[in-house]
């Protein structure tokens, strides 16, 4: 009896210890798929990778271990045999999304560009993930198999190209078979001491914020029609190449989609970042490289006595953060929490439709989803599940296309999560209600 006895606790403490289960930076992957896209799909992609594994490590680039920013590493036993790859393969998904979705999901993709991927080698357990040590780790170069994009490639020109980028030709478009997933919902954020007397923005207001025309925020009114106490406006902006920064250009400034007829509207940071953007005491435009940082930066903001407003995806929800979700013309989608309801009805019409990208051709010597290929099958059915509404709609922020999912798909479960409205995949169309 002691024997049986002994043997059982060394049991459950194996299974409380946790990780000792999953495999670890020492174990070598037997397949490695590499993904690059926007931070607002960091939670999305680590959810769905992790659906296809059993015995999951994650990976992080931040040295607390707390949820990448830019590096999300997903490490573990394939759960179901995928073409040649077989169930219990070791498969490590690795997924980058520092400097926006250009850089990441879009370009690289379709013109066959390396990325700079760190080795998991040496990496560290911090709390419940690995930290990769990126000024040490080792890199080897790859380009992405897949690319996530919170909107169809074609959004990325003018003001969402990164300086030195070029928008795809209609020859490199054509190097990528592409795939319209889900709903991206998107919100712009406040600290919490300004929605304290402002909580609805209108369009015009969030527009001339984001372009530089409002500078003070005594500029604007409270929600009871007094202008607001004096102080510098403070924004969290988001880099050239970011799939939200793509999306809230468009929405509030119609740039490119109006570009055409000479209309288009320059955002705040088109030359660079202005003001103070360590103490904000005067007025401050800060680009950041993920969404990640918004947050963060959005509490440093508030902790010096400042108001300040960013962009960020609905997927970001504040906790213990002094930030809150404003209402845009009246509709919001939760201060707090996330409530579809608005979004489903298309009252609140901030949101677009992700896209899956990957190569169907050799470009740049670089390989491509191939069917009957270890890289192709495991691409195959990680795509299979970012189409599972019984994934997607599991993460804060995340909705189905009409044009992907009908009502009644799916025996109907999931038809409270499908949006009235889509743009058909053209983030420069208007909202048009489906049923």
């Amino acid at each position: 009896m002691k024997i049986k006895a002994k043997l059982l606790a060394l049991a459950v403490g194996a299974a409380i210890a946790g990780p000792a289960l999953a495999l670890g930076p020492t174990e070598t992957p037997d397949y490695i798929l590499y993904g690059g896209g926007g931070a607002e799909q960091n939670n999305l992609f680590e959810t769905v990778a992790r659906s296809l594994l059993n015995n999951v490590d994650t990976y992080t680039e931040r040295s607390d271990g707390s949820a990448g920013a830019v590096l999300r590493y997903v490490f573990g036993t394939l759960k179901v045999a995928a073409g040649s790859v077989p169930a219990g393969a070791k498969v490590l998904i690795a997924y980058r999304s520092q400097g926006g979705v250009f850089a990441n999901g879009v370009g690289p993709v379709a013109r066959g560009q390396n990325l700079p991927y760190y080795s998991i080698t040496g990496a560290t357990l911090v709390g419940t993930r690995y930290y990769i040590n990126t000024a040490t780790a080792t890199v080897t170069p790859n380009a992405p198999d897949f690319g996530l994009a919170n909107t169809e490639v074609q959004l990325y020109s003018g003001p969402n190209l990164p300086a030195g980028s070029t928008a795809l030709t209609p020859a490199e478009i054509a190097n990528i078979n592409r795939e319209p997933l889900y709903q991206v919902v998107n919100g712009i954020a406040v600290t919490s001491n300004l929605y304290a007397v402002k909580k609805n923005f209108s369009t015009a207001e969030i527009g001339s914020i984001l372009a530089g025309s409002l500078t003070d925020w005594s500029q604007l009114n409270d929600d009871a029609g007094n202008p607001l106490a004096e102080g510098p406006i403070i924004l969290a902006d988001r880099n050239a190449g970011s799939g939200a920064k793509a999306v809230a250009n468009q929405r509030f400034l119609f740039n490119p989609g109006s570009s055409g007829l000479g209309g288009a509207v320059a955002p705040a940071n088109s030359f660079g970042d202005t003001g103070d953007p360590v103490n904000y005491s005067t007025y401050t435009v800060k680009t950041l490289q993920s969404a990640g940082l918004v947050p963060t930066e959005l509490n440093a903001i508030q902790a010096k006595g400042q108001r300040g407003i960013g962009i960020l995806g609905r997927e970001y929800l504040p906790g213990s953060l002094t930030y809150r979700f404003i209402a845009i013309d009246g509709a919001n989608a939760g201060s707090d929490t996330f409530d579809k309801v608005p979004v489903v009805n298309g009252a609140y019409d901030y949101f677009s439709t992700a896209s899956f990208q990957s190569r169907n051709k050799v470009v740049n010597g670089k390989r491509y989803q191939q069917a009957g290929t270890s890289w192709g099958a495991l691409t195959a059915a990680l795509l299979a599940k970012l189409k599972d509404p019984a994934i997607t709609t599991t993460v804060p922020g995340t909705l189905l296309d009409p044009t992907v999912v009908s009502p009644g798909d799916f025996g109907g479960a999931y038809d409270a999560f499908i949006t009235r409205g889509t743009r058909f995949g053209n983030t420069t169309a208007p909202l048009q209600l489906q049923f």
